[in-house]
């Protein structure tokens, strides 16, 4: 046998030996990707469940959605709220304004049967509710 048949039989095995590191710092990269994005959305969640169950959680909340404006919003989201006027413009088609909302004992549950989510309130009251079609210019004809 010559020194170049001998040196051919280690080779794989040095191969191996060197793909060993390479193979678990690949496998502590992917481990350490998949906890940094598990955590993500459990902080997500988390703040979620507090933003909907702290008042000023959800005054901030509510602030965040387009075309909604709260009014001096009281409590959470979650349990009992309450405005003096909320209004919600729904593109260019009008808006929805109502005048002193609140309810009483919402509570969000998982839903059943193919929903995802159920909603109860025991109370909902608004003293009034009126929808404002926005203008819209048509041209006058002859």
């Amino acid at each position: 046998m010559s020194a170049d048949d001998s040196s051919r039989a280690i080779a794989p095995a040095a191969v191996s030996r060197a793909a060993r590191p390479r193979r678990r710092r690949l496998a502590l990269w992917l481990g350490a990707a998949v906890a940094i994005v598990a955590m993500a959305v459990a902080l997500a969640l988390g703040a979620l469940f507090w933003a909907v169950h702290q008042a000023s959680a959800s005054a901030w909340l509510l602030g965040l959605v387009p075309g909604l404006t709260v009014v001096e919003p009281k409590g959470s989201l979650v349990g009992d709220f309450a405005a003096t006027r909320i209004v919600y413009v729904v593109g260019n088609v009008g808006e929805l304004r109502l005048d002193a909302p609140r309810w009483h004992a919402l509570a969000a549950d998982r839903g059943d049967h193919g929903r995802w989510l159920h909603l109860v309130i025991d109370t909902l009251h608004a003293d009034r509710a009126v929808w404002i079609a926005a203008r819209t210019s048509r041209p006058v004809g002859p």
